[in-house]
Protein backbone atom coordinates (compact mmCIF):
# COMPACT_ATOMS: atom_id res chain seq x y z
CA UNK A 1 0.00 0.00 0.00
CA UNK A 2 1.21 3.51 -0.84
CA UNK A 3 0.54 6.07 1.88
CA UNK A 4 0.81 9.87 1.74
CA UNK A 5 1.18 11.96 4.92
CA UNK A 6 1.25 15.76 5.08
CA UNK A 7 2.85 17.66 7.99
CA UNK A 8 1.99 21.34 8.33
CA UNK A 9 2.85 22.11 11.99
CA UNK A 10 5.40 21.14 14.61
CA UNK A 11 3.14 18.60 16.33
CA UNK A 12 2.63 16.49 13.22
CA UNK A 13 6.05 14.75 13.04
CA UNK A 14 5.62 13.72 16.69
CA UNK A 15 2.12 12.35 16.16
CA UNK A 16 2.91 10.48 12.94
CA UNK A 17 6.38 9.17 13.73
CA UNK A 18 5.21 5.87 15.33
CA UNK A 19 2.55 5.39 12.65
CA UNK A 20 5.07 5.91 9.84
CA UNK A 21 7.45 3.46 11.52
CA UNK A 22 4.72 0.84 11.88
CA UNK A 23 3.49 1.22 8.31
CA UNK A 24 7.01 0.88 6.91
CA UNK A 25 7.73 -2.11 9.15
CA UNK A 26 4.68 -3.79 7.61
CA UNK A 27 6.09 -3.22 4.13
CA UNK A 28 4.02 -0.21 3.09
CA UNK A 29 5.52 2.73 1.21
CA UNK A 30 5.11 6.09 2.96
CA UNK A 31 5.84 9.46 1.36
CA UNK A 32 5.70 12.68 3.35
CA UNK A 33 5.09 16.27 2.30
CA UNK A 34 5.63 19.16 4.69
CA UNK A 35 5.07 22.86 5.01
CA UNK A 36 8.04 24.99 6.05
CA UNK A 37 6.64 26.35 9.29
CA UNK A 38 8.00 26.72 12.84
CA UNK A 39 10.05 23.61 13.82
CA UNK A 40 8.24 21.19 11.49
CA UNK A 41 11.18 20.45 9.19
CA UNK A 42 13.70 20.20 12.02
CA UNK A 43 11.47 17.73 13.90
CA UNK A 44 11.02 15.61 10.78
CA UNK A 45 14.79 15.35 10.45
CA UNK A 46 15.42 14.74 14.16
CA UNK A 47 12.96 11.83 14.11
CA UNK A 48 14.69 10.14 11.21
CA UNK A 49 12.18 11.00 8.50
CA UNK A 50 12.47 12.86 5.21
CA UNK A 51 9.88 14.98 3.45
CA UNK A 52 9.26 16.90 0.25
CA UNK A 53 8.88 20.53 1.28
CA UNK A 54 5.90 22.21 -0.37
CA UNK A 55 4.79 25.70 0.66
CA UNK A 56 5.17 27.80 3.78
CA UNK A 57 2.98 29.65 6.27
CA UNK A 58 0.88 32.44 4.79
CA UNK A 59 1.52 34.95 7.58
CA UNK A 60 -0.96 36.80 9.76
CA UNK A 61 -3.27 38.32 7.16
CA UNK A 62 -6.30 36.49 5.82
CA UNK A 63 -5.25 37.38 2.27
CA UNK A 64 -1.78 35.95 2.80
CA UNK A 65 -3.18 32.72 4.25
CA UNK A 66 -5.70 32.33 1.42
CA UNK A 67 -3.12 33.03 -1.27
CA UNK A 68 -0.65 30.56 0.22
CA UNK A 69 -3.34 27.88 0.58
CA UNK A 70 -4.32 28.28 -3.05
CA UNK A 71 -0.69 28.05 -4.15
CA UNK A 72 0.01 25.04 -1.96
CA UNK A 73 -3.12 23.18 -3.07
CA UNK A 74 -1.99 23.48 -6.68
CA UNK A 75 1.55 22.36 -5.83
CA UNK A 76 0.30 19.39 -3.80
CA UNK A 77 -2.00 18.31 -6.60
CA UNK A 78 0.83 18.45 -9.12
CA UNK A 79 3.13 16.51 -6.79
CA UNK A 80 0.63 13.78 -5.83
CA UNK A 81 -0.91 13.25 -9.26
CA UNK A 82 0.34 10.03 -10.82
CA UNK A 83 1.97 8.70 -7.65
CA UNK A 84 -0.81 6.13 -7.21
CA UNK A 85 -1.42 6.62 -3.49
CA UNK A 86 -3.88 4.25 -1.86
CA UNK A 87 -4.61 6.45 1.16
CA UNK A 88 -3.72 9.91 2.49
CA UNK A 89 -3.36 10.71 6.21
CA UNK A 90 -3.29 14.05 8.02
CA UNK A 91 -3.43 15.63 11.45
CA UNK A 92 -5.63 18.60 10.65
CA UNK A 93 -4.09 19.33 7.24
CA UNK A 94 -7.14 20.42 5.27
CA UNK A 95 -4.88 20.91 2.25
CA UNK A 96 -4.18 17.16 2.16
CA UNK A 97 -7.82 16.09 2.39
CA UNK A 98 -8.90 18.66 -0.19
CA UNK A 99 -6.17 17.57 -2.60
CA UNK A 100 -6.86 13.89 -1.99
CA UNK A 101 -10.53 14.35 -2.76
CA UNK A 102 -9.71 16.11 -6.04
CA UNK A 103 -7.47 13.17 -6.99
CA UNK A 104 -9.87 10.44 -5.82
CA UNK A 105 -7.61 9.26 -2.96
CA UNK A 106 -9.33 8.06 0.24
CA UNK A 107 -8.19 10.20 3.16
CA UNK A 108 -8.40 10.38 6.93
CA UNK A 109 -7.78 13.37 9.18
CA UNK A 110 -7.46 13.49 12.94
CA UNK A 111 -7.40 16.27 15.51
CA UNK A 112 -8.18 16.89 19.19
CA UNK A 113 -9.27 20.54 19.05
CA UNK A 114 -12.77 20.94 17.68
CA UNK A 115 -12.99 24.73 17.65
CA UNK A 116 -10.85 25.45 14.56
CA UNK A 117 -14.00 26.26 12.58
CA UNK A 118 -12.67 27.15 9.14
CA UNK A 119 -9.97 24.48 9.13
CA UNK A 120 -12.47 21.74 9.94
CA UNK A 121 -15.12 23.05 7.58
CA UNK A 122 -12.59 22.52 4.79
CA UNK A 123 -10.74 19.46 6.04
CA UNK A 124 -13.56 17.37 7.46
CA UNK A 125 -15.88 17.92 4.52
CA UNK A 126 -13.21 16.71 2.12
CA UNK A 127 -12.04 13.75 4.23
CA UNK A 128 -13.26 10.18 3.85
CA UNK A 129 -12.82 9.53 7.59
CA UNK A 130 -12.51 11.85 10.59
CA UNK A 131 -10.82 10.29 13.63
CA UNK A 132 -10.98 12.07 17.00
CA UNK A 133 -10.85 11.22 20.75
CA UNK A 134 -14.16 10.18 22.26
CA UNK A 135 -13.75 13.05 24.75
CA UNK A 136 -15.08 15.36 22.01
CA UNK A 137 -18.89 15.30 22.02
CA UNK A 138 -20.03 14.09 18.57
CA UNK A 139 -22.63 16.84 18.26
CA UNK A 140 -19.84 19.43 18.07
CA UNK A 141 -18.55 17.80 14.89
CA UNK A 142 -21.83 17.48 13.00
CA UNK A 143 -21.49 21.05 11.67
CA UNK A 144 -18.34 19.85 9.85
CA UNK A 145 -20.29 16.88 8.33
CA UNK A 146 -18.27 14.59 10.61
CA UNK A 147 -20.97 12.10 11.57
CA UNK A 148 -20.95 8.26 11.53
CA UNK A 149 -19.86 6.37 9.54
CA UNK A 150 -17.41 9.10 8.48
CA UNK A 151 -16.71 9.91 12.15
CA UNK A 152 -14.62 7.42 14.11
CA UNK A 153 -13.82 8.03 17.79
CA UNK A 154 -11.22 6.34 19.97
CA UNK A 155 -10.75 6.17 23.76
CA UNK A 156 -7.96 8.12 25.42
CA UNK A 157 -5.62 10.69 23.91
CA UNK A 158 -3.16 10.59 21.03
CA UNK A 159 -0.30 11.27 23.46
CA UNK A 160 -0.84 7.82 24.96
CA UNK A 161 0.45 6.16 21.81
CA UNK A 162 2.98 8.58 20.36
CA UNK A 163 4.70 9.06 23.75
CA UNK A 164 4.52 5.38 24.72
CA UNK A 165 8.25 4.86 24.04
CA UNK A 166 9.37 8.22 25.46
CA UNK A 167 12.43 8.11 27.71
CA UNK A 168 12.80 11.24 29.86
CA UNK A 169 16.17 13.01 30.03
CA UNK A 170 16.64 14.48 33.51
CA UNK A 171 19.43 16.77 32.29
CA UNK A 172 16.69 18.93 30.76
CA UNK A 173 15.69 19.97 34.29
CA UNK A 174 19.11 21.50 34.83
CA UNK A 175 19.34 22.99 31.34
CA UNK A 176 15.97 24.75 31.78
CA UNK A 177 16.47 25.61 35.48
CA UNK A 178 13.37 23.61 36.40
CA UNK A 179 12.91 22.52 40.01
CA UNK A 180 12.02 18.80 40.14
CA UNK A 181 8.72 18.02 41.89
CA UNK A 182 7.70 21.71 41.69
CA UNK A 183 7.73 23.07 38.10
CA UNK A 184 6.73 21.44 34.82
CA UNK A 185 7.10 23.37 31.57
CA UNK A 186 6.55 22.23 28.00
CA UNK A 187 5.75 23.60 24.56
CA UNK A 188 2.24 23.50 23.11
CA UNK A 189 2.42 23.81 19.34
CA UNK A 190 -0.63 23.24 17.15
CA UNK A 191 -2.56 24.96 14.36
CA UNK A 192 -0.07 27.81 14.13
CA UNK A 193 0.11 28.33 17.89
CA UNK A 194 3.58 28.19 19.44
CA UNK A 195 3.06 28.48 23.19
CA UNK A 196 4.61 27.35 26.47
CA UNK A 197 2.57 25.81 29.30
CA UNK A 198 4.02 26.03 32.81
CA UNK A 199 2.65 24.28 35.89
CA UNK A 200 3.88 25.33 39.33
CA UNK A 201 3.24 23.56 42.65
CA UNK A 202 3.59 25.67 45.81
CA UNK A 203 3.13 24.20 49.32
CA UNK A 204 0.59 26.04 51.50
CA UNK A 205 -0.62 25.47 55.07
CA UNK A 206 -3.84 23.97 53.71
CA UNK A 207 -2.32 21.79 50.97
CA UNK A 208 -0.79 22.66 47.60
CA UNK A 209 -1.42 25.60 45.29
CA UNK A 210 -1.45 24.62 41.60
CA UNK A 211 -0.81 27.40 39.09
CA UNK A 212 -0.98 26.98 35.31
CA UNK A 213 0.08 29.52 32.71
CA UNK A 214 -0.06 29.21 28.91
CA UNK A 215 1.90 31.98 27.19
CA UNK A 216 2.71 32.77 23.57
CA UNK A 217 -0.61 33.72 21.95
CA UNK A 218 -0.23 36.29 19.18
CA UNK A 219 -2.63 39.19 18.72
CA UNK A 220 -4.18 37.49 15.67
CA UNK A 221 -4.86 34.21 17.51
CA UNK A 222 -7.99 35.27 19.36
CA UNK A 223 -9.83 32.09 18.36
CA UNK A 224 -7.05 29.91 19.77
CA UNK A 225 -6.98 32.03 22.93
CA UNK A 226 -10.74 31.70 23.45
CA UNK A 227 -10.54 27.97 22.79
CA UNK A 228 -7.76 27.58 25.34
CA UNK A 229 -9.76 29.53 27.91
CA UNK A 230 -12.77 27.27 27.47
CA UNK A 231 -10.67 24.12 27.31
CA UNK A 232 -8.69 24.81 30.46
CA UNK A 233 -11.86 25.67 32.40
CA UNK A 234 -13.30 22.26 31.50
CA UNK A 235 -10.01 20.58 32.34
CA UNK A 236 -9.80 22.11 35.81
CA UNK A 237 -13.46 21.32 36.49
CA UNK A 238 -12.69 17.68 35.71
CA UNK A 239 -9.49 17.82 37.77
CA UNK A 240 -11.42 19.11 40.79
CA UNK A 241 -13.85 16.20 40.46
CA UNK A 242 -10.99 13.69 40.29
CA UNK A 243 -9.29 15.20 43.36
CA UNK A 244 -12.59 15.25 45.26
CA UNK A 245 -13.06 11.52 44.55
CA UNK A 246 -9.48 10.85 45.67
CA UNK A 247 -10.15 12.68 48.94
CA UNK A 248 -13.34 10.67 49.45
CA UNK A 249 -11.49 7.39 48.81
CA UNK A 250 -8.77 8.36 51.27
CA UNK A 251 -11.34 9.26 53.93
CA UNK A 252 -13.08 5.94 53.32
CA UNK A 253 -9.89 3.98 53.83
CA UNK A 254 -9.20 5.92 57.06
Amino acid sequence: MRVWCDFTASAHPLVFRPLVERLRAQGHEVEITARDYAQTLQLIESHGMTATVIGHHGGRSAFGKFNQMRTRLKALRQWAKGRDFDVALAHGSHELTMTARRLGIPSATTFDYEWAWLQHQLGCRAATRVVVPDAIPPERLAKYTAVPPKLRQYPGLKEEYYLSDFEPDRSVLTDWSIEPERVLSYTWAAYGLESVVTWTLTPTPGGTLLRMEQAGFRADQEQAYRGAQQGWVRFFESLEQVLARADEDEEGRA
